[in-house]
């Protein structure tokens, strides 16, 4: 399917202000990666419940946009839009490591000033992971069809240089299995 590159732009351009939100509105989870949680229920959330939290907010808001998405057992999940063979994968994490000190705004405020949007994750990796989410959005309203994947752990988007413990094997198995099972 072609693509009118300028109908593209003009929906990245419209929906601006409210990937902005958003992303304001991810930043305030505390997502630094925390012991699994078991609830009541028996599920767990591998990486503690802010990132837990984090993973289930995106998902539902990929679901407000239109597209299909898929918690894989709390190590990550998937944002689908369109139907076929291949898949376009855009890979991302959730986590962020400890805010520390010294920040001149709070590092879960997800404040703006002067242009710019402050907070643990801005830029990794939450900031690229609303992009590509209002990326594909605004692909979708240009009516072009792909399919993401985001995971809840950064162990997910380096494989092979995981930092993260033991949930980076079993994440990308995970999502993997997602691509070749469904």
């Amino acid at each position: 399917m072609q693509i009118e590159k300028q109908k593209y732009i003009d929906r990245v351009e419209a929906n601006m202000q409210e990937e902005i939100e958003y992303l304001q509105e991810l930043i305030r989870f505390n997502t630094e990666q925390d012991k699994p949680v078991k609830t009541a229920d028996g599920e767990v959330y591998p990486f503690g419940k802010g990132v837990q939290d984090a993973l289930e907010n995106i998902l539902k808001k990929g679901e407000e946009m239109g597209f299909l998405s898929k918690n894989v057992e709390n190590y990550g999940g998937h944002i689908d839009y369109g139907t076929g063979k291949k898949i376009m994968g855009v890979l991302g994490h959730l986590d962020v490591v400890p805010a520390g000190d010294g920040w001149s705004f709070a590092p879960y405020s997800g404040d703006v000033s002067d242009g710019y949007i402050y907070g643990r994750g801005t830029t990794d990796d939450k900031g690229p992971v609303v992009a590509a989410l209002y990326a594909m959005k605004a692909l979708k309203e240009a009516g072009y069809e792909l399919k993401a994947i985001f995971a809840s752990d950064e162990g997910v988007t380096i494989n092979f240089t995981a930092e993260s413990g033991i949930g980076a094997d079993n994440s990308i198995g995970e999502v993997r299995n997602t691509f070749t099972t469904e």
